[in-house]
């Protein structure tokens, strides 16, 4: 039995080699602005999504709801955060003990 043997290597061709890279390098580009588009579509229908869930709630709001009301409430817990960072103590904490 004779051994295998590994076929003889051809010299590199380097206009093969620049066509091969190129091709790649602009496979690339389509991929990536592709990839762009997807995400200003997708960054699009959220915002209108959103934007048509604002309108919603605003026009459905229960009676005697005020939605500023609904707001400042909702702020308050990060101005009770914000307030805590800047004098250094957290409330609802004694420090006595």
């Amino acid at each position: 039995m004779s051994a295998w043997a590994l076929p003889a290597a051809r010299p590199l061709d380097e206009v093969v080699w620049r066509a091969w890279v190129a091709k790649g390098r602009a496979q690339d580009k389509r991929r990536k602005a592709l990839e762009i588009k997807v995400l200003k579509l997708t960054g699009i229908v959220a915002l209108l999504a959103a934007a048509g869930f604002s309108f919603r709630l605003g026009a459905a709001s229960p009676a005697g709801v005020d939605l500023s009301q609904v707001k400042v409430i909702h702020s308050r817990p990060a101005l009770i955060q914000e307030l805590g960072c800047r004098t250094g103590r957290s409330f609802g904490h004694s420090q006595g003990a």
